[in-house]
């Protein structure tokens, strides 16, 4: 897609475009997956609509880093007998 499209091939902007309006109707009833808001966003970039791809990149749900799991304070020490 991208390589057509940066080559000017009609074709990688048709596959953007397309590809956009399937992850739009998903993103509009709140179906898109988690790796979908990044191809959304990105594909609204590459069409040029900038303002629409912030909205997504916003409300992309956050992922949880591992470090909120670790407490060094909360930790359990066991010795084997």
């Amino acid at each position: 897609m991208l390589i057509l499209q940066k080559e000017n091939q009609p074709e990688g902007e048709k596959m953007i475009k397309k590809a956009f309006e399937i992850w739009k109707r998903k993103f509009e009833t709140n179906q898109l997956s988690r790796n979908e808001y990044g191809w959304l966003a990105s594909a609204a970039n590459k069409l040029g609509m900038h303002d629409f791809a912030k909205l997504v990149s916003n409300t992309e749900p956050q992922r949880l880093k591992s470090s909120k799991f670790y407490d060094y304070e909360n930790l359990t020490i066991s010795k084997r007998k």
